[in-house]
């Protein structure tokens, strides 16, 4: 068999990416439900009892700043706000102020396009966020009615209201593929009150390897189940 060039390659690969629209941020079909008890809520990683000091001092000693895995609203999934006191030292804004890993869309072999580390990802790094247009149940069920005309569809639920779907319109995380064996994982965070979806490192993830996620199709129809092509050694089979 001939092979391709990298620039065949490349042609293709910059056809699929104009198969949807990219996106930065949510775009909400239905009512934007903004939970006012959790928007701005403010940590105490700036409290002055010596235990707290003690700890902050710390970190400031091998070059951490504030709001690390101990922030009380980093352990809730809770993002600070604007009134964070930790100000711009601040480390639980990830989502909010799109600290994206540094990655990129590629060819593999079996499973179609996917994603890929282009520098190391360490355990617990943020990789990015999951975004398409967010729908209520009954848009949901109506266009996942339709899935067997789309070749490719992107659904992921956001909470027991809503799903977001970024088959048309979203952007890279959407090509993240499925692995029962996964390096990541999709987190429900709150960020200024609205529920959102991170992508995080479960493990390291090391420069050129790809990045998976366990897509836990529990509730998909018989119909649309697929042959798991993630060739784990612990490979359910089907997903």
């Amino acid at each position: 068999m001939k092979r391709e060039t990298r620039q065949t390659v490349k042609k293709r690969l910059e056809v699929r990416l104009r198969e949807f629209k990219k996106i930065y941020e949510n775009i909400y079909k239905c009512k934007k439900e903004i939970r006012k008890n959790y928007k701005n809520i403010p940590c105490d990683c700036r409290s002055e009892s010596s235990q707290t000091r003690s700890r902050r001092l710390q970190r400031r000693a091998i070059g951490q700043t504030t709001c690390g895995e101990d922030c009380i609203n980093r352990i809730q999934k809770i993002e600070c706000g604007s009134n964070c006191p930790s100000g711009n030292e601040c480390l639980n804004q990830q989502i909010q102020k799109k600290n994206y890993s540094d990655v990129e869309v590629f060819e593999t072999e079996r499973k179609g396009l996917g994603l890929r580390a282009r520098k190391a990802i360490f355990e617990g790094d943020f990789i990015m966020e999951f975004v398409g247009e967010v729908l209520d149940k009954s848009e949901f069920d109506k266009r996942y009615s339709q899935c067997s005309e789309e070749p490719n569809f992107y659904f992921l639920k956001l909470n027991n209201r809503n799903y977001i779907d970024a088959t048309k319109t979203g952007n890279y995380s959407r090509f993240i593929n499925h692995s029962c064996d996964p390096n990541a994982i999709f987190q429900a965070w709150i960020v200024n009150g609205l529920e959102r979806i991170g992508v995080f490192a479960t493990r390291k993830i090391t420069c050129g390897e790809e990045i998976t996620c366990d897509y836990q199709c529990d509730d998909i129809s018989d119909e649309q189940r697929q042959e798991c092509q993630c060739e784990s050694t612990n490979c359910r089979g089907f997903l």
